[in-house]
């Protein structure tokens, strides 16, 4: 379900308010969310993580419950730093000044074989600033089970998490 404003409501509100004011109207206006097949309902990304049943989005929007389940990874971060990481496992050329517009995350190599393969979107939960919907591209050492990094620019911060939820949506 999409919620729409007009130009001028959009220029009032941010012409007329603070910042603070502006993401609280903003966030009561468009809650991050997921249609689904009753028009009144929406599931947000952490009740769709969260459930200890399967559960995914359809490529129609709706929720199919038999489809997959979330897992659960230590997460990281890594960098695209000439001549390491310039070019993904899957083939593709980086920038490497700008590397985080991506979100590609690299996945174990035993997650490549629980069908988290090139070009999977999944979305990813339990990490804050990391949540949401990222796309599979590289491939870690095989040295790691069970973890994912994120693409990252060179002047991100290194992070780790444990108990990240990742769920394949295709």
């Amino acid at each position: 379900m999409l919620n729409f404003i007009t130009y001028e409501e959009a220029q009032e509100v941010l012409y007329d308010s603070s910042y603070e004011e502006y993401k609280e109207y903003f966030d009561s206006q468009h809650s991050i969310g997921f249609a689904t097949n009753d028009a009144e309902a929406i599931i947000d990304v952490t009740s769709i993580i969260n459930k200890n049943s399967k559960a995914t989005l359809s490529p129609y929007g709706t929720y199919d419950e038999n489809v997959n389940t979330p897992i659960t990874v230590d997460a990281t971060i890594y960098k695209a730093l000439y001549p390491m990481t310039d070019i993904t496992a899957s083939g593709i050329t980086l920038d490497t000044i700008n590397a985080g517009k991506y979100r590609y995350i690299a996945v174990s190599r035993d997650l490549m074989e629980e069908g988290f393969t090139f070009g999977s979107r999944v979305m990813i939960s339990g990490t804050g600033s990391h949540d949401g919907i990222w796309v599979v591209e590289d491939l870690m050492h095989q040295r790691w089970k069970r973890r994912i990094d994120f693409l990252s620019d060179a002047d991100a911060p290194l992070n780790r998490w444990s108990d990240v939820k990742i769920l394949k949506l295709d």
